[in-house]
């Protein structure tokens, strides 16, 4: 499946979460921004904020836990949106 795989998770997910970090991370990551979606990090890249909106690009979170609880959360709040 190759990369179609990375378009694949970041097109279908609510909410993307990025652990660790090699360059297949970094494309899933880039193809859930860009397709609108937020994405928290887990020991992952620090890509600091886009100087339009100052949100940054990913969300840190600390444990898998409070990744898992951001991500959640995010959920509920796109919902509300939607």
């Amino acid at each position: 499946m190759g990369h179609a795989r990375n378009v694949l998770i970041a097109q279908t997910a609510d909410v993307v979460i990025a652990i660790g970090g090699e360059y297949g991370t970094l494309s899933e990551i880039a193809l859930a921004r860009k397709s609108g979606r937020r994405v928290i990090g887990l020991h992952t890249w620090d890509l600091g904020a886009p100087p339009t909106t100052g949100q940054p690009h990913i969300l840190a979170a600390p444990t898998p836990a409070a990744a898992v609880a951001l991500a959640l959360q995010e959920c509920t709040r796109r919902q509300g949106n939607g």
